[in-house]
């Protein structure tokens, strides 16, 4: 099994705000998969169950390496995807 990150941007949905403006933002994923395809599936399942409409896909899914050097987030979510399987962090669009 390996790591894979990928990124989609996402808009979040509210079925009980239909006149809201959407919230649009980028969803990172750390995901341990098999393969690509198999972690694209996953990112994607997990974004749809946590509330949020997956659009394009901005970074399709790259195998990564542990991180080295001093970018928190990425090590953050490299550690937790190695414990929990997935890992998923949103920032503005």
């Amino acid at each position: 099994m390996n790591v894979y990150t990928l990124e989609f941007f996402a808009s979040a949905t509210s079925v009980d705000q239909v006149d809201c403006p959407r919230e649009d933002k980028i969803a990172r994923f750390w995901v341990v998969a098999r393969d690509p395809d198999g972690a694209l599936r996953r990112a994607h399942h997990y974004l749809v169950q946590h509330g949020w409409q997956p659009a394009d896909l901005v970074l399709p899914p790259v195998r990564a390496k542990r991180p080295e050097g001093c970018d928190v987030e990425e090590r953050a979510g490299y550690e937790e995807a190695c414990r929990h399987g997935i890992a998923m962090a949103m920032k503005g669009a």
